[in-house]
């Protein structure tokens, strides 16, 4: 009677690699699926009962953002979205770049028990800063756009003037205090004041 790591009984398989739809027994040895059947005889040093359940070769996450604790409010545990949740492998969309990706694979994939991969931003610090969710505030009569990192201050009709100049939602922290408010504020007014060339 053969030995295995692990049999997993009774579930629905779905393998369309391998044009397999029903219920089945998966037998792993050494890491590797050794049998697929309607009834495996052997024993195992664990079985689990899937009845019920779907078994499933491991998906794949195309798109996901799992550079954690640099890509603010969007990176994830790659785990935690990987093969906790049934993805054996993730591909992380731009978070690491060609100053960052040392980092992003010596603390996100190395350690990962999930297969990771990604595709590198071409923005040399990728998505180091992260993508803060912005709201607006008021200070001093001045409309601010709240960015997380920086505060942009914008007065009347300077959306317009500003409309296609590319202003950017990354900055380094600037803190949040009114003075770091009052030094944005200045910084505008220099600028609106500048002539613009045509």
């Amino acid at each position: 009677m053969a030995k295995f790591d692990l049999i997993v009984r009774g579930g629905r398989v779905i393998d369309p690699a391998h044009a397999i739809d029903g219920v089945r027994d998966v037998a792993v040895k050494d890491g590797r699926i050794a049998q697929v059947a309607p009834r495996i005889a052997g024993t195992a040093a664990r079985t689990v009962d899937a009845r019920n359940r779907l078994v499933i070769p491991g998906m794949i996450d195309t798109h996901s953002h799992i550079y954690q604790h640099v890509t603010g409010d969007y990176g994830m545990n790659p785990d935690e979205v990987g093969v906790r949740s049934g993805v054996t492998a993730v591909v992380d969309q731009g978070g690491a770049a060609p100053l960052t990706i040392q980092g992003f694979r010596k603390f996100i994939k190395d350690p990962a028990a999930t297969r990771v991969y990604a595709f590198v931003s071409n923005y040399l610090v990728g998505g180091l800063l992260g993508h803060r969710q912005g709201h607006q505030v008021s200070r001093g009569g001045w409309r601010l756009l709240a960015l997380g990192y920086r505060d942009v201050a914008f007065g009347e009709g300077s959306i317009a003037r500003h409309q296609g100049a590319g202003l950017r939602a990354h900055g380094p922290p600037l803190g949040g205090g009114e003075r770091d408010g009052d030094r944005s504020r200045q910084r505008h007014r220099r600028r609106a004041a500048a002539p613009r060339s045509r």
